[in-house]
């Protein structure tokens, strides 16, 4: 606006021009280290099925939330797993589907056997809950 301002010749100069940003101080990424990964998996251990699955995902393949809780099984063949879209929930808007957060984000996985099979474990325990539930899965 005040280039803009300076071109209309509206102000001589741009006083924005002498200011000095501040320095930004650049934070370090949090992770967990091999042994809270451990004693999570240890945790993990006597909790559901669904939830393991959901940890082991983010875990093993470096996932962000959003990207998690918009996966499909579609998004599974082989070893290989997709990550091509994420979930955002707005207030007022409710939950909706999204691009991920950036362009490279868009990646292929390739998990460990021990993580397919516990997605295998999961998928099948899914489809039987599905199935005793019949039409109300559907939510009709």
């Amino acid at each position: 606006m005040l280039t803009a301002a300076v071109q209309w010749q509206l102000i001589e100069s741009n006083p924005a021009k002498r200011l000095k940003p501040p320095k930004v101080e650049k934070s370090h990424a949090k992770f967990y280290d091999n042994t809270d990964v451990v004693k999570m998996f240890e945790c993990l251990e006597s909790e559901p099925l669904q939830y393991k699955a959901m940890i082991y995902i983010t875990i093993y393949g470096g996932l962000r939330l959003s990207e998690v809780v918009a996966l499909e099984w579609d998004d599974i063949s082989g070893n290989i797993l997709s990550i091509n879209k994420a979930r955002q929930y707005v207030s007022g808007k409710g939950c909706f589907e999204k691009s991920t957060k950036t362009t490279s984000s868009n990646r292929e996985i390739t998990l460990p056997n021990n993580v397919i099979s516990l997605l295998e474990e999961y998928h099948a325990w899914q489809n039987e809950e599905q199935s005793k539930l019949g039409d109300l899965w559907k939510g009709s």
